[in-house]
């Protein structure tokens, strides 16, 4: 309450009332105004999904959205290493996802994060309790056989363990296909602060287009030849790579607005939700029994998923030989129905005329989330019944809207989300009818803290109409504030 008393004491005592210019338009919005996103379906993912999501949204209070974009992922994680969904055009496609979950400063991600990826955490110290034990025993058999060895004949080296870490949180993409080359085979780059990685070495100029183009082969299943100059290229060839990236509304719309991302395809590959924000209407109450009691029984029956040996082929350590998951003759049925109407409403006056590039792929999306769904419910099914088949096409329409909302809205240029911001804080913080350059980049928001980002924000919002020039200065120009 004295945080709200604080925050109130700020808002001038008398508003100054609308302004608007007699002998001018009205000024023009900025933006589109973003439209509500729908409320996600949760019942698609399937009873066992749903339970654990309903879980982590009441112990979290976090958008359901958020809560089910993570269980998604971390269950996809899982189920990846054991098998691959097969479609009825015969392609085998990965169950792996790319998900991608815009959520501001205080929508507790991290904590949502935490609760879902838990029993992969688990899961991963166990693997690094074992690495390091085999460590110890393989360095002792190489002292060993360096002391016993003819001076010519050192002899071969003792194998080394693999790599124990299987949730990545920002590698270069050089580091990523290290780790699946001398590590495991089945991993997840995971991130809580994914604007790290989207704005980290992988997404300098130099390397972005490699990083995107690296990581739909993995979306798609396909070898990725690893190539160094002091060593001979290898091959990584069955390796599985699911993406969950948390990120804020500034970083997401600088990748949703990407030339490359959008023209390499990377975007087509990834599954985007933004809820709508619950801050402000949460209040403190105790998890239920209930909740944590399945919380934990997901914790470990995912643990006991991540357990279970991986089949790999034959004469390799490390590359997975995964198990065909086909639909079943009703879910076969469905998806091509479903397929067809992607292909009709991708006509030119058609729903996903703007969406091409993931309509193209919502067949796909549907499948695998469907495989996702079948798999978690009972892992030993032998192909993707009718019900989960409706679950993933009902979760792949959600995710073909979203995109049609989030795309063209949020991809906004740096400049005009600036401006933006400074209008929201002209209108609500500056309490005169006027402002100078000089008041603007000293006083206004810190994305324009400088003489030359002022000129070319307020140059934005005097061509729309929010501020009306009322001195002509070349050293201090002056503008009225239309409210």
């Amino acid at each position: 309450m004295n945080i709200l008393k604080k925050l109130l004491a700020r808002v001038p005592a008398a508003p100054l009332p609308p302004f608007v210019p007699a002998d001018r338009e009205a000024p023009r919005p900025l933006v589109r105004c973003l439209p509500d996103a729908l409320p996600f379906p949760i019942l698609a993912v399937g009873r066992p999904a749903a339970d654990v999501i309903a879980a982590i949204e009441e112990i979290s209070q976090a958008p359901t959205a958020l809560c089910a974009q993570s269980v998604i992922a971390s269950a996809a994680l899982a189920l990846q290493g054991h098998a691959d969904v097969v479609l009825p055009t015969h392609a085998v496609r990965p169950l792996s996802q790319n998900l991608i979950s815009i959520a501001a400063s205080g929508e507790r991600k991290s904590t949502v994060d935490d609760l879902a990826t838990r029993p992969i955490k688990v899961y991963q110290d166990r693997l690094r309790d074992q690495y390091a034990a085999d460590m110890r025993i393989c360095l002792k058999q190489e002292r060993e056989s360096r002391r016993a060895a003819v001076p010519d004949d050192a002899g071969e080296p003792a194998e080394r363990p693999l790599f124990p870490n299987c949730l990545l949180q920002e590698p270069t993409f050089e580091a990523l296909c290290r780790m699946l080359c001398d590590g495991q085979p089945s991993v997840g780059l995971f991130s809580d602060e994914g604007g790290r990685f989207l704005s980290g070495y992988s997404m300098k100029p130099e390397e972005r287009l490699k990083t995107f183009a690296g990581l739909s082969k993995f979306w798609d299943g396909d070898a990725v030849t690893r190539e160094r100059v002091k060593e001979p290229p290898s091959i990584l060839a069955g390796k599985r790579v699911s993406v969950h990236l948390l990120v804020q509304p500034g970083v997401s719309s600088q990748f949703l607005g990407d030339a490359t991302a959008m023209d390499q395809g990377i975007l087509s590959r990834c599954l985007v939700s933004a809820p709508p924000s619950r801050i402000g209407s949460r209040e403190f109450r105790p998890a239920s029994d209930g909740a944590r009691q399945i919380l934990h029984d997901y914790e470990r029956r995912l643990l006991e998923i991540l357990s279970l040996p991986l089949s790999l082929r034959p004469g390799t350590r490390n590359e997975l030989a995964l198990r065909p998951l086909p639909l079943s003759a009703a879910a076969e049925r469905a998806w091509i129905a479903f397929v067809g109407e992607c292909e009709r409403l991708m006509r030119p006056d058609g729903d996903y005329s703007d969406i091409r590039g993931l309509a193209s792929k919502l067949g796909e999306h549907a499948a695998r989330l469907a495989g996702v769904i079948t798999l978690f419910s009972d892992f030993e099914s032998g192909d993707v019944n009718a019900e989960a088949m409706d679950g993933g096409i009902a979760l792949a329409r959600f995710y073909a809207l979203e995109a049609k909302r989030l795309f063209g809205a949020v991809a906004l240029s740096v400049e005009l989300q600036a401006a933006q911001r400074t209008l929201e804080w002209l209108q609500g913080r500056w309490d005169r009818r006027t402002i100078s350059l000089v008041e603007l980049y000293q006083r206004g928001p810190n994305a324009i803290r400088d003489k030359k980002s002022a000129t070319r924000i307020a140059r934005i919002l005097e061509d729309h109409g929010w501020l009306v020039r009322a001195s002509n200065r070349s050293r201090t120009p002056e503008w009225l504030v239309v409210r």
